[in-house]
């Protein structure tokens, strides 16, 4: 007789759940909000704060507040369009359709 077929596999562990904390809304300054821009690149001065955060009052003021964020399951997803832009099927680096992440140029 052949020997009897090893157990089952455990399944696969569940994902992690959210992050522990409260359920705020983020609070999202911007402090120059300016209609028109002209330079290539520009600071409008935008920062998020969220009681959570490791900085709670600027999550992504630096590389090392966005990884320590992150590493907590949290992060910021931004997707900016030009005015004139009704519709973006795909975002990338550049308007008219951009995706700026977590407000932190890590080459700069």
């Amino acid at each position: 007789p052949s020997p009897p077929p090893p157990p089952p596999s455990p399944p696969p562990p569940s994902p992690s759940p959210p992050p522990p904390g409260r359920r705020d809304e983020p609070t999202v300054e911007i402090l120059n909000a300016l209609k028109v821009v002209s330079n290539r690149e520009f600071d409008f001065g935008i920062s998020v704060s969220h009681p959570t955060c490791e900085n709670s009052k600027s999550c992504f003021e630096s590389e090392d507040d966005i990884k320590s964020n992150q590493n907590k399951g949290l992060r910021c997803d931004v997707r900016v369009q030009a005015k004139e832009q009704t519709s973006c099927s795909k975002y990338g680096e550049y308007l008219p359709c951009m995706q700026w992440n977590s407000f932190y140029d890590s080459k700069k």
